[in-house]
């Protein structure tokens, strides 16, 4: 069966998506048990030179959602500001990103894949077809900052494994 754009690119997002909200949950009981403060989870990162956990979630909104508004759009706009927010601030921009992204259709995509978006941030122009936009550059960096935002809640002790990470598998019916 062939894949469509929409099942690698939306679909992508709308099975990843909901996990990243499970993890929400996770992370603020684990706040609780530890006696944390959310603002340090939230603050956490990897390294000096990486964005904290919650601009890692502000990067997975915008590689999904606002990606898919640029590509109606023709340009994208990266987002590099550092962002102050709350858990449910998080849990709100990713529950919007899902309602958006549901309203999204297969003939939508593929009617608008060979069209023109432009990647612009400062002096870079980067010109891209839709469809060579979301899966070469959308999908990866969206998968890169999940994975990244679940890698900062291990390193902070959140008792969040792959299982959470990659959520319900859609299997073939039986």
């Amino acid at each position: 069966m062939p894949i469509s754009l929409h099942d690698a690119t939306v679909g992508a997002y709308l099975h990843m998506l909901p996990n990243v909200l499970g993890m929400f949950d996770k992370a603020e009981q684990h706040c609780r048990d530890a006696d944390m403060e959310d603002r340090a989870l939230l603050a956490a990162s990897l390294s000096d030179d990486m964005w904290d956990f919650s601009k890692q979630i502000d990067q997975v909104v915008l590689l999904s959602e606002r990606a898919v508004r640029a590509m109606r759009e023709g340009t994208y706009y990266p987002d590099l500001a550092p962002v102050d927010c709350s858990f449910d601030d998080l849990r709100a921009m990713v529950s919007d990103a899902i309602a958006f992204l549901e309203t999204v259709t297969p003939e939508e995509l593929e009617t608008i894949a060979d069209k023109d978006v432009e990647l612009r941030h400062e002096a870079i122009r980067a010109p891209f077809s839709v469809a060579e936009f979301l899966l070469t550059f959308s999908i990866p960096n969206f998968y890169f900052h999940v994975t990244t935002a679940y890698a900062i809640l291990r390193n902070q002790g959140v008792p969040v494994g792959k299982a959470d990470y990659y959520g319900p598998l859609r299997t073939e019916p039986a």
